[in-house]
């Protein structure tokens, strides 16, 4: 049996009943402070259609592009995750120390906050993240350890059952539907279309170049002839543009 920090099992399952309880998204918010009560931490919810939902911690402006410009041009957590594409993951299983401490994530975004770790649990579609949640930890706290990732893994399967749910009830247009009308109105051509969903995966210009068998000098010019079109600056930003596609709730 799973314990965590010598929480009282029903407190474990407390996260669990509220997921079970949920028929909205906005609604998530409780499983976050019931998760907080067992596992002491920062966190960030996040969609792949509507970018941040909600956060415990941590301010929603911190997500903002300009707030994580620098962090999202040197984050060897996202670039490693894009990959390998966990359900359930440590981030310092992937990403040894001496490159997270000289990344501009950490030194732009993570330091100044007093935070150090991290974990993430997604909920999939196939490979691809609809919705994910970022823990992170104060250094003076230290990693998250054995149990508490079983933990993380346990909340993972009941969250993905919780996510696709709610999808479904709040019948919303699919991604692939948004970056369809992305692509329409900016007037993206074939290929960039297919570059855009590569970024919008997260994939680093090398991955989309070896995927696609062109030069990575290639990727580098149609992602900025897709900046151009679409008025963005930056791959966050480009994110966000799927929200205007959205309908109100």
């Amino acid at each position: 049996m799973v314990k965590v920090q010598n929480t009282p099992l029903n407190d474990l399952e407390d996260p669990i009943i509220t997921l079970q309880s949920c028929v909205r998204r906005t609604e998530l918010s409780g499983f976050l402070e019931d998760v907080r009560r067992v596992l002491p931490c920062k966190m960030a919810l996040h969609f792949s259609d509507t970018g941040m939902l909600g956060g415990i911690g941590i301010a929603l402006a911190d997500f903002q592009p300009e707030a994580r410009r620098a962090a999202d041009k040197s984050n060897p957590w996202q670039d490693k995750m894009s990959i390998v594409r966990p359900s359930a993951a440590r981030f310092s299983d992937y990403v040894p120390e001496r490159y997270l401490t000289g990344s501009g994530l950490y030194q732009e975004w993570l330091k100044p906050r007093g935070l150090k770790h991290g974990a993430m649990i997604a909920a999939l579609s196939g490979k691809q993240p609809m919705a994910w949640i970022t823990f992170y930890r104060e250094i003076r706290d230290g990693d998250f350890n054995r149990d508490q990732m079983e933990y993380l893994v346990r909340l993972q399967r009941h969250f993905e059952a919780a996510v696709h749910r709610l999808l479904r009830t709040e019948g919303l247009p699919s991604r692939s539907e948004l970056i369809r009308k992305l692509v329409s109105e900016c007037r993206l051509s074939a290929r960039e279309a297919e570059i855009l969903e590569a970024i919008l995966d997260g994939k680093t210009n090398a991955q989309i170049a070896e995927e696609y068998f062109i030069a990575r000098s290639t990727v580098k010019v149609h992602v900025e002839h897709i900046l151009a079109k679409t008025n963005t600056h930056t791959r966050s930003e480009l994110a966000g543009l799927l929200l205007q596609y959205l309908p109100s709730r």
